[in-house]
């Protein structure tokens, strides 16, 4: 399971969601505040190596994540919504 880590506290927060951590970037207006692009789906392969290599692309969405709430919250779908991937 992913975790991230509060970068004030070093608390760990769990989600369900998967990722790589350079899709990721904490929010300027709240320090409790990472979003980060999730893959829509995720096929096989080497990661994140493949990933860098642009051997492997993803369709992604958008996510907030509260880290001391624990909240997640899918904010926009870029290829449903603009028929984009991201």
């Amino acid at each position: 399971m992913p975790q991230y880590s509060q970068h004030k506290t070093n608390a760990v927060v769990e989600t369900t969601l998967s990722t790589i951590a350079e899709k990721c970037v904490w929010g300027t207006t709240s320090k409790t505040t990472l979003y980060c692009a999730i893959p829509n789906s995720i096929r096989a392969g080497s990661y994140p190596d493949n990933w860098y290599q642009e051997v492997i692309g993803f369709s992604d969405s958008l996510y907030k994540i509260d880290v001391v709430k624990g909240t997640v919250t899918k904010l926009v779908n870029f290829t449903e919504t603009y028929n984009q991937n991201f």
